[in-house]
């Protein structure tokens, strides 16, 4: 799996920024398509008994969208997992506490598009969110976020700020 492959490389050379694709970035398969992921088979009980619900799962690099217990939508994510604990994307459940249209990191200097900022029930630390990525769109699988959810695609993250309202409920897991 490509985002395996890109883990795999950056576990061996934590030292390289990943933004500095060394080496280049792995070439996407013929046909793939940031915005149009499969939902999973499964999903946790978290997902389906939620009236609405982001449903991120980190092994599959898949977000869904429920309502009332039915997948509406998937698109892949690119979390900040690849470059270690220290910017691990959060897991468990969170909410969306507000949204920035234009936003740009306060600490990286990065755009980040549609950046809609989770707050971690576990957790009071903010400042991970879904945004658009032009890393991602450019470099794959073999870059990784400090700690957000990158998206790949201008309409999936639109369509995700469109529908996801102050207060919508993400659970983040692995499977």
């Amino acid at each position: 799996m490509i985002q395996d492959q890109a883990a795999s490389a950056l576990a061996a050379n934590p030292t390289v920024e990943p933004h500095d694709a060394v080496g280049g970035p792995p070439a996407f398969p013929v046909g793939f398509d940031f915005g149009a992921a499969s939902p999973p088979a499964t999903a946790p009980s978290e997902c389906i008994k939620a009236k609405r619900i982001i449903c991120v799962d980190k092994t599959t690099y898949t977000a869904t969208v429920y309502e009332a217990g039915k997948p509406q939508w998937s698109f892949y994510v690119r979390p900040g997992d690849a470059r270690g604990t220290r910017y691990q994307t959060g897991e468990g459940y969170g909410h969306i506490t507000h949204k920035s249209r234009n936003h740009v990191s306060s600490i990286y200097g990065t755009p980040m598009p549609y950046a809609m900022f989770i707050a971690w029930d576990n957790s009071p630390a903010t400042g991970e969110a879904f945004h658009l990525s032009y890393q991602f769109q450019s470099e794959g699988y073999y870059g990784a976020s400090h700690g957000c959810m990158g998206v790949g695609t201008e309409a999936a993250i639109k369509r995700l700020w469109d529908t996801s309202p102050k207060g919508t409920r993400v659970f983040v897991y692995r499977t």
